[in-house]
């Protein structure tokens, strides 16, 4: 049964809405730990730099893992308008090298108001 995590720094007043679909791979190991951290670039603007955590930190141990897709909803304050990048990151924080690590394989964002899909390939460690 899949979830969707609203992402835990939401402002009350940011009602402009992204659907990310995180892709990791199903390589030996490919799931981490670490904290993992997104970023946005459109034709308008960028978001601000945001944590891949649920609101709900009890569900934050059920992300990232091996062969998984995490659904998190992003609110931003205005549309960012066509997405041309996403930048994504983590802080090798994970108690062993096998769990700081992580493959993603691929993210899709969609515009939760004009339903427009942005796909943006990584395949690597």
């Amino acid at each position: 049964k899949s979830k969707i995590y609203i992402l835990k720094d939401r402002k009350p007043n940011w009602n402009y809405f992204y659907e990310i679909n995180v892709f990791t791979g199903s390589r030996k190991d490919s799931g981490t730990k670490s904290n993992a951290y997104i970023n946005l670039f459109g034709e308008n603007t960028h978001s601000k730099v945001r944590e891949l955590k649920s609101e709900n930190s009890n569900e934050n141990k059920y992300l990232l893992k091996r062969s998984s897709v995490d659904t998190f909803i992003m609110s931003v304050e205005k549309s960012l308008g066509k997405l041309y990048m996403c930048r994504v990151f983590h802080d090798n924080s994970g108690d062993t090298q096998n769990e700081a690590s992580w493959f993603l394989k691929h993210i899709i964002v969609t515009d939760l108001q004009t339903k427009e899909k942005f796909i943006f390939l990584c395949e690597k460690w």
